[in-house]
């Protein structure tokens, strides 16, 4: 669809659409080192060191306070969930590490999550536009002229809110809501005609005149 009654004059791009963002780092081939048993021996050392360090965090326990956790780009966790969550880990004596690790876990099922989210939102709005495109009524070669149609009864009884409420839930892609607002326009535009021709109008407001069964 070229235009659709929801989309607003600046589009958004479809990457600042999504909540979570892969990221990759370029990998950089290091040189190969001249003396190679001396570099097994440096690793075997480093290893040796992280044993180590992990054995001494398991027989710590939990610390006094825990610092502030790491978590995954974009994801923002709630400051009392996080209270709740090191007094658990508190609880269960859980070291820096190993608290970091049930997060990192965490962070993951909800990035995973978010990105569910998004492809099925996204699915459904290409799902209303395509309809929309297709439709009997107003879609097909008309559809820009009639989109401008539905865009006049949209902004003679819309608001901003109304607007805004078209565009942040997505319904203003839906085809029953331009059939709805392309009826309203298509009334608005006759009774403009109306009004040129010099037909009466009496005290009736605009709503009554385009509506007269609710005067009933």
């Amino acid at each position: 669809m070229n235009e659709t009654v929801l989309e607003s004059e600046s589009e958004v791009s479809e990457e600042e659409n999504r909540d979570a963002t892969l990221i990759t780092d370029d990998k950089v081939e290091d040189e190969k080192p001249a003396d190679a048993s001396a570099d097994k021996s440096e690793d075997a050392d480093k290893e040796a060191k992280k044993d180590e360090d992990s054995l001494a965090d398991k027989s710590d326990g939990a610390p006094e306070s825990y610092k502030d956790f790491t978590f995954s780009k974009d994801l923002e966790f709630d400051d009392e969930l996080m209270t709740q969550a090191k007094s658990v880990f508190k609880e269960l004596n859980l070291t820096q590490g190993q608290a970091q690790q049930l997060v990192d876990f965490e962070s993951n099922v909800k990035s995973e999550e978010i990105q569910r989210q998004q492809k099925a939102w996204d699915e459904l709005q290409d799902t209303w536009k395509k309809a929309s495109e297709t439709d009997k009524e107003f879609g097909g070669d008309g559809l820009d002229a009639n989109l401008a149609v539905a865009k006049q009864g949209r902004d003679a009884f819309g608001d901003k809110e109304f607007n805004e409420m078209l565009e942040v839930t997505g319904v203003g892609n839906h085809p029953e809501m331009i059939r709805f607002l392309f009826k309203i326009g298509k009334l608005v535009s006759e009774d403009k005609i109306l009004q040129g021709g010099g037909s009466p109008s009496g005290s009736m407001t605009q709503a009554e005149r385009l509506f007269p069964d609710m005067n009933k």
